[in-house]
């Protein structure tokens, strides 16, 4: 989650429980909504900063602070996920209980931002897997080929040119599209798809 320094720097700070609003936080005690910037109390538990609205709430926390935390539960989703090279993918966290994340996107990039915008520059399927952790535990979860990439050209069975996919002419058969430079291709295709695709 990223926050504003004093100076107006970016800033990455890890809370109990997070909120919408990047500058509240919940006291993990109390429930109540509180300001992370005016909370006076706050602890430090397995590398995460817990932020409290009274004293009270932040002595019983740091008696015993299992009693209030919650393992994280993993999950997530995306707004695409397939498409053409370049792929530029929205992740969604959905994740319970989480402060900090940590992405795989399957093609050797990652992250430990929240929600994080990733683009594809490879063709292929790839596995996600987010691992999410608090002051209690961490879990993972991985989505098998969940996000499938494909090449941006094709090429024209009948005359054999390469073709960006968004400009060229289509045509349906047996639940495949097929691309075609020019409607004299495409024609051609048509009286016996069967003769190119085999070929």
């Amino acid at each position: 989650m990223t926050a504003k320094n004093d100076n107006g720097n970016n800033a990455t700070t890890k809370y109990g429980y997070i909120t919408s609003d990047s500058t509240k936080v919940i006291d993990v005690v109390c429930k109540m909504n509180i300001y992370r910037i005016t909370a006076k109390y706050s602890s430090e538990y397995n590398g995460t900063t817990y932020y409290f609205c009274g004293l009270g709430c932040k002595n019983k926390f740091d008696a015993n602070p299992g009693n209030y935390l919650t393992l994280p539960v993993a999950n997530f989703s995306s707004n695409v996920t397939k498409g053409d090279s370049p792929l530029t993918v929205q992740f969604n966290d959905s994740s319970t209980n989480a402060t900090k994340w940590a992405w795989d996107f399957g093609d050797g990039g990652n992250s430990t931002v929240q929600n994080p915008v990733y683009t594809y520059n490879k063709n292929g399927k790839f596995n996600v897997t987010l691992t999410v952790k608090n002051g209690k535990g961490n879990d993972t979860i991985t989505k098998y080929n969940y996000i499938t990439v494909d090449s941006a050209t094709v090429k024209d069975l009948v005359c054999g040119m390469i073709i960006d996919k968004s400009t060229a002419l289509t045509w349906e058969y047996k639940g495949t599209t097929y691309y075609f430079c020019r409607e004299e291709c495409k024609e051609e295709f048509e009286k016996n798809p069967e003769k190119y695709i085999s070929s």
